[in-house]
């Protein structure tokens, strides 16, 4: 049974985001010391007080477990070098959601996505008719298993290679393209993953996870008419709406059109993802708009802002403030 990995592209679009450039160091003294942090955002309905972030890695001393803030902030200790497993789990103790990534020496922040229920359901059961005219061999599908339990244990070249074996063994198999393209775009494989991302949509357009990568994929790239189209197809269903929201908006911006209609989408996208109003003040900022930039900010540091982004993104608006004229 198809068991989607979780949108790994949006998490490449965030860090491909930054902040606005010509952005200043926070002030000496105001800025908070963090090693780890992040943000907790997705469907509105999981997204709830009480839930636990739990951190695993290869050294136990590094373990570790922390209550979210209301509106899903949370920080972390520091931690050695190397890849861990994050876990979004509620009062009951269930898993809502849990991804491997990669930690550095650096202060790292970390998006955590939650998908929508109705979204994993439909990527489970989501079957074409062209798939019921063919039959993945079953060699094909133990390398994609075996795919999935590397990736659950953050052995992501192993995962890569079995994704890859069972694509060798079947080049139409569209849940592995998909499942390879989210992979590929965590470790910055960024253009192979949109090849498969595109193929995963070719080949099974109802696989929501397909069609969201392939949008992601799309704006990350500054693919921005591409990105559009397919952002506008896909709403016309019923999954993963505030992300391909967030594309649309970023994606009109880029093209520096209807950007009325790119403001309201970026309004309804960030209730579930407030991070999308960085990418677009970002956008915003390098086409020009930079007042309507600075509002995009200054809502993120009311509604959203961690406490360790709070001093850099505020030292920002102090500085565009000042540049404008504007208090």
């Amino acid at each position: 049974m198809y068991n989607a990995f979780p949108l790994a592209a949006l998490a490449l679009f965030v860090a491909a985001a930054d902040l606005p450039s010509g952005t200043p160091e926070a002030a000496e003294g105001g800025a908070k010391s963090c090693q780890i942090w992040g943000q907790i955002a997705g469907a509105a309905g999981r997204v709830q007080e009480g839930l636990d972030i739990e951190l695993t890695g290869s050294e136990k001393s590094a373990n570790q477990r922390v209550r979210a803030t209301a509106n899903g902030n949370f920080e972390l200790r520091a931690v050695p070098p190397g890849e861990y497993q994050f876990r979004i789990v509620d009062r009951s103790g269930k898993v809502l959601h849990q991804q491997t990534q990669w930690l550095g020496d650096k202060p790292e922040s970390v998006l955590l996505l939650v998908p929508d229920r109705q979204a994993e359901l439909a990527g489970k059961y989501a079957v074409s008719f062209a798939q019921l005219q063919r039959r993945t061999p079953a060699r094909a599908w133990k390398a994609f298993r075996e795919a999935h339990k590397a990736g659950a244990e953050g052995d992501l070249t192993r995962c890569i290679q079995r994704l890859e074996e069972a694509l060798s063994i079947d080049p139409d198999f569209a849940e592995a393209h998909s499942d390879l393209a989210a992979i590929l775009a965590r470790v910055n494989r960024t253009e192979e993953a949109l090849g498969h991302a595109q193929t995963a949509f070719r080949l099974n357009p109802r696989l929501p996870e397909a069609g969201a990568n392939f949008a992601l994929l799309l704006a990350s790239l500054k693919k921005y008419p591409e990105a559009e189209i397919t952002a506008r197809q896909l709403l016309n269903g019923s999954y993963y709406a505030p992300e391909l929201r967030g594309v649309l908006a970023i994606s009109l911006i880029g093209q520096k059109r209807n950007l009325g209609e790119a403001l309201k989408d970026l309004d309804q996208s960030a209730v579930e993802i407030p991070f999308v109003r960085l990418l677009a003040a970002r956008a915003l900022v390098e086409n020009g708009e930079t007042r309507l930039g600075l509002d995009q900010v200054s809502a993120y540091l009311r509604s959203a802002a961690n406490d360790c982004e709070k001093a850099e993104l505020q030292a920002w608006v102090n500085s565009v403030q000042s540049q404008l004229g504007v208090e």
